[in-house]
């Protein structure tokens, strides 16, 4: 998960190896779900997705391939783009399998060019694609596992906003996959081959809560603390979207984000989310994730809940505590 600006970035600059930082064949571990509770083991639900759903998952685990080819011959190259953020060989490779699809309603990460926001808007199409072939480039370039193909799909609402739909997250080393529907209310995961679809979970005494690796254990801890979570719950960091499945798979139940995101790195979480009964708030409205916002970017933070059952009180502290931080920065200045 990194950021750009919306536009080109044609710019590619400092063409480095990463044979020094990168460890060369994939890793072997027991993959990013610890202890989630799963339904009865069942056939794929191919059968539920549409016909553009079942394109970009081809193309996602055609783009899985790809990444693990580039970690398994030890030859990953890492460039420096316009705004410094990196691109690997394997975000090229897995974004060039999503733009063998020619749409020109999905929008990827990677893209050379992208469309304004407002211009997609006018078009009043009836669903767009968001897009990160790769999420999770810091943590591939520094060996880390958790890294993650993403997909989300917006549909156009009543009101002619748009709102995620399906979700997909696809973890390359493991091949673990989790795609949900927000209409259906369905969440099925694919764990060492074998599909699931998981149940609703209650919420436990003792909330936990993933944080990004950015953020330090303490800080993590002393907000849940403020926001009414219990005294030192436990923490983990973790990279990229996969917090998102964590949370919709009931492995945790809350992820504090103050920082900025894309739209594309939260499309596909958010819609896992409330397939389970959670979501993602927006902290500077206190209202659900919207899309489609002039730079592709949530500026304001988020409160990412597995669900919805105290969200309010718990979204408006999260949201009082993010403005008394902003504030006490601004005043440093």
């Amino acid at each position: 998960m990194h950021h750009r600006e919306s536009g080109s970035a044609d710019g590619f600059e400092s063409l480095m190896s990463s044979s020094n930082v990168f460890s060369g064949a994939p890793k072997t571990h027991s993959g990013p779900t610890s202890g989630a509770s799963l339904g009865r083991p069942s056939e794929p639900p191919f059968d539920r997705l549409t016909f553009e759903q079942r394109r970009i998952y081809e193309a996602a685990e055609q783009a899985a391939r790809r990444i693990e080819d580039v970690r398994s011959r030890g030859d990953l190259q890492v460039q420096l783009k316009s705004d410094s953020s990196p691109v690997t060989s394997a975000d090229l490779a897995a974004h060039e399998e999503f733009a063998k699809l020619k749409w020109d309603h999905l929008i990827s990460e990677e893209a050379l060019t992208r469309p304004a926001a407002e211009e997609c808007l006018k078009t009043q199409r009836e669903n767009f694609w968001l897009i990160d072939p790769l999420d999770g480039t810091r943590d591939l370039i520094r060996g880390e596992l958790s890294f993650a193909i993403v997909a989300g799909e917006l549909r156009r609402r009543d009101d002619g906003q748009y709102s995620p739909e399906f979700g997909l997250i696809w973890h390359p080393p493991t091949d673990e996959v989790w795609i949900g529907w927000v209409q259906t209310q369905e969440l099925w995961s694919r764990r060492n081959g074998v599909w699931s679809q998981q149940s609703r979970l209650a919420l436990p005494a003792q909330w936990r809560v993933l944080g990004s690796r950015g953020m330090a254990i303490e800080r993590l801890q002393a907000l849940s603390t403020h926001l009414g979570l219990g005294e030192n719950p436990p923490v983990e960091r973790l990279g990229s979207a996969i917090k998102f499945a964590r949370l919709a798979m009931g492995d945790a139940e809350v992820y504090p984000r103050f920082g900025p995101t894309s739209e594309w790195d939260t499309a596909a979480g958010q819609a896992l989310l409330e397939a389970t009964g959670g979501g993602l708030w927006d902290l500077s409205t206190q209202k659900r994730l919207t899309y489609f916002k002039s730079d592709w970017e949530n500026r304001g933070g988020f409160l990412a809940l597995r669900s919805a059952e105290r969200a309010s009180e718990i979204v408006a502290e999260a949201s009082r505590i993010k403005s008394e931080r902003d504030r006490a920065r601004e005043e440093k200045r």
